[in-house]
């Protein structure tokens, strides 16, 4: 257990207290011009092991850009408390970004906080004795970025007898030693009257800091209350029971909790713009319209919205994805207060998704801000409904895929993309025997196996009628599987179809930057070898050769198209040379052609024998009159 090297004398903690009553900027002031007693000196001060205390007030300079506007102000970092963990809480203040409360954990040196209420994200450096700290602040809301060094001018207020300096320990997971502060009580500095500043924790109404490890929420048996910890801002909801407490970091059914906030880990899919009030719009020009820029395009129109939130811990600190069609993908760190959620994006810009939890806590609502990629904006309304998938279990519908490749080769490099089709409809040709296949699900490549970035528009063609698919559907993350060991993943809810002989073209669209196919005939190529499924009898399937190239593979025209068409365009060796469409299959009835029964020729009606029999034979009589035959045929005898 780490442990705690400081001794404080009456003169210091004192002006400490003193200092406290000041706003933060005046605190600032104060402490560059009236140091503290040199009764210890600040570098004693320090952790054990692992990281070091920041619990100071730190002062300094921040550097601004914000568009063309820049500025250099002050800049003053409280950090109220810090427990065993490294969870950090306390307050940044600047006359640009005003005062923001701000949470988050240090990880050996590295400290990244994010705001409580609103979109700030704060990531540096701190030195080894904690006592100076350098980083970035990206400010979701307006965009704005800063560098900014600041060095430690004081005890932070509200911070004088951390738990674990008291003679106890501060865990999120286990049991901690009240403070020194009286219960009930609310020291001087406090950030949230609901929050213990010495361990981070919310409290109970009594003052008592909750254990998340020793506490199992129940349904209030009458009325409605609002998640414990959530603050007084949460709406009246009612809780749901938790079947037990759950893991973090496990996507978890909708309504369980982790510590005192509701899960939102796992796969969530919904829409940006749903209701077309907001826009993504050309950040110089304001334009709706236009042509794509690396996969980011201009609109009004709803874009498919899927968040991946991969962790999150007892304090509700979260981490993720999120990706929004033809706008981007956003890596994003926020919290979780009960229902209420607050994400900084990062990745081809800044944003901030700020969003509440429905009454069920399968759906949550809420607004994307600024966020930028490629040149462009987006604002406006946002959802996501909870989704079971992304890894987490969902069977795939029966079948063996026509395309195969690994996600990984022999050296355990990944299976990634190497193509990017400008637009194009990429196609392969197959044909059908007197076995036909059962089409289970369509299915997809997947550059490096991550999830799709695009969405992906799989067909079926019969090539005797190229103007009207056979089947054709859109391939997202979250209606999609990856099969076992495959970078091609596949539709979870599918309606099965049957091909019956024929050649058809398997045609792929919405490749591009972000999410490449693959070219496995050129150099480019560096993944394992690619299989092609030929069936039980390894006849079911077959790649004939149908272009001029001595080939079975299809390109359309190059360009902004903006959907799927019929190739025509005819490319080279390799068979089956491109890693897009695929689908699921299993082999139907053969086809039995009907027996059909020789011609007999009916018998001759009559027979008519001469009288003479010493010669064989006879005249029989036919339809054209009497014909002879055997040994009288020379001449018809009376």
């Amino acid at each position: 257990m780490r442990s705690w090297l400081r001794n404080l004398c009456a003169a210091r903690t004192a002006q400490a207290a003193a200092v406290a009553s000041q706003s933060l900027l005046d605190q600032a002031r104060l402490n560059v011009a009236r140091p503290f007693v040199a009764c210890e000196r600040l570098e004693d001060r320090q952790l054990l092991s692992g990281s070091p205390d920041v619990t100071y007030t730190y002062g300094g300079k921040i550097k601004i850009v914000s568009g063309s506007l820049k500025a250099k102000e002050a800049i003053t970092i409280s950090l109220t408390s810090q427990t065993d963990t490294g969870y950090i809480t306390g307050q940044i203040s600047s006359l640009h970004t005003g005062t923001v409360d701000v949470k988050g954990y240090l990880e050996g040196n590295k400290l990244t906080l994010v705001g409580a209420t609103s979109g700030r994200l704060v990531e540096g450096t701190i030195n080894k004795k904690g006592l100076k700290f350098a980083g970035t602040v990206v400010n979701g809301i307006d965009k704005s970025t800063g560098t900014f060094k600041v060095k430690a001018i004081g005890d932070a207020p509200g911070s004088l007898q951390p738990a674990s300096r008291a003679g106890g320990t501060a865990s999120l997971g286990g049991s901690s030693t009240p403070s020194s502060t009286p219960t009930g009580s609310v020291p001087v500095g406090s950030l949230d009257p609901n929050i213990d500043p010495a361990t981070g924790l919310p409290r109970t109404s009594s003052g008592t800091v909750i254990d998340p490890s020793k506490t199992t929420p129940t349904t209030p048996t009458t009325g409605t209350s609002a998640p414990t910890g959530a603050g007084s801002g949460a709406s009246a909801i009612p809780l749901a029971t938790p079947s037990a407490t759950p893991l973090a970091n496990v996507p978890l059914a909708p309504g369980n909790l982790i510590g005192t906030n509701y899960s939102i880990l796992g796969v969530w899919t919904g829409q940006f713009n749903f209701d077309s009030s907001g826009k993504i719009e050309n950040i110089t020009t304001g334009a709706t319209t236009g042509a794509a820029v690396n996969g980011t395009r201009p609109g009004v129109d709803p874009r498919t919205a899927t968040f991946s939130t991969t962790s999150q811990d007892l304090t509700g600190l979260v981490t993720g994805t999120l990706t929004v069609a033809e706008l981007g993908t956003y890596v994003y760190t926020g919290f979780v207060n009960g229902t209420n959620i607050n994400l900084v994006l990062s990745g081809p810009g800044p944003g901030l998704v700020t969003a509440t939890l429905n009454t069920t806590f399968d759906t949550f609502t809420g607004t994307l801000t600024n966020a930028e990629a490629n040149g462009f904006r987006a604002n406006g309304p946002i959802n996501a409904t909870f989704f079971s998938g992304g890894g987490s279990g969902v069977v795939l519908p029966a079948g063996e895929e026509l395309f195969h490749v690994n996600q990984t080769n022999t050296i355990g490099d990944p299976t990634v993309g190497n193509l990017d089709p400008n637009g194009a409809s990429l196609g392969m040709d197959f044909s059908v025997g007197t076995i036909p296949l059962v089409v289970n699900s369509l299915g997809a490549f997947d550059d490096n196996a991550d999830g799709l970035q695009r969405t992906i528009r799989v067909a079926i063609y019969n090539i005797t009628t190229p103007t009207i698919p056979v089947v054709v559907s859109d391939i997202t993350t979250f209606t999609s599987e990856l099969a076992p060991n495959s970078n091609f993943r596949y539709l979870t809810t599918f309606t099965p179809i049957t091909l019956t002989t024929g050649v058809y073209r398997i045609v792929a669209f919405g490749y591009g930057a972000g999410e490449l196919a693959g070219d496995t005939g050129v150099g480019t190529y560096t993944g394992p070898i690619a299989s092609a499924n030929t069936g039980n009898n390894g006849q079911t399937v077959v790649y004939p050769i149908t272009n001029g190239l001595n080939a079975n593979n299809w390109r359309s025209a190059t360009g902004n198209n903006t959907n799927l068409v019929f190739p025509t365009l005819a490319d080279g060796l390799p068979l089956n040379r491109y890693l897009a469409g695929s689908f699921l299959f299993e082999e139907g009835t053969p086809i039995v052609p009907p027996v059909v029964p020789p011609v007999v020729p009916p018998p001759p009606t009559t027979i008519t024998k001469p009288a003479n029999t010493a010669f064989p034979g006879g005249v029989k009589t036919t339809p054209t009159g009497p014909e002879v035959f055997g040994d009288q045929s020379g001449a018809i005898i009376p």
